[in-house]
């Protein structure tokens, strides 16, 4: 049995965990998310977003500055929980679950993790 929180462990020994690379992406594998992140992003810096907008949190410019068919690579199940609870990453992932884009396009979990981390960026 672990005695201890292995993730404190590691921390509390400056270790880090996990890896962080980017790669580009095909088309098929995110048709269409990108605009829908372009299109949520001018919403919620007009302030027709579902939660309130800091003016640190525009995806517009993060996405801009990453470039299109750009991802991470990296353990997108090893993430502090502040990436998934920043009000800009759950606006974006509110619209992708009302698109229904992971269904009908089949957008690719690497590209949803990329564009979180990018809404989350300040």
């Amino acid at each position: 049995a672990v005695q201890e929180d292995p993730f404190r462990f590691l921390e509390e020994r400056g270790a880090r965990v996990g890896h962080v690379g980017t790669m580009p992406q095909s088309e098929h594998c995110f048709g269409g998310l990108f605009e829908l992140a372009l299109e949520e992003a001018k919403k919620s810096t007009a302030g027709a977003g579902e939660l309130e907008v800091t003016s640190s949190e525009n995806l517009g410019e993060q996405l801009e500055k990453w470039g299109k068919g750009k991802v991470l690579l990296t353990d997108s199940l090893i993430s502090h929980a502040s990436v998934w609870a920043a009000p800009a990453t759950r606006r974006l992932l509110g619209r992708m679950d009302r698109s229904a884009g992971m269904w009908h396009s089949g957008w690719d979990e690497a590209t949803v993790v990329t564009l979180a981390f990018l809404a989350a960026t300040e």
